[in-house]
């Protein structure tokens, strides 16, 4: 699920979605990842919050994303993501 240029610096669960921060080598590894999450069945929708460029070494791309999660009736019915 995680591209290999990308990592997780911050996990914070917010009780109806977790907000995940992070650093890329590229854009398209967090859209990777955004793509990878909406396809998980207890996912609702996935925003990306921002993203900066990111000063250093590497020069990656700092981002934020939201996870929403699915209501817990709709994980029931069994709505799948593929």
């Amino acid at each position: 699920m995680m591209p290999v240029r990308l990592w997780l610096t911050e996990i914070a669960d917010r009780g109806s979605h977790l907000l995940l921060t992070g650093v890329s080598g590229n854009y398209h590894d967090i859209i990777t990842l955004q793509h990878a999450l909406l396809r998980h069945v207890s996912v609702e929708r996935v925003q990306l919050l921002r993203t900066s460029r990111e000063r250093g070494v590497d020069d990656g791309l700092r981002f934020s994303l939201q996870v929403d999660w699915r209501s817990a009736t709709d994980s029931l019915l069994g709505d799948d993501h593929d």
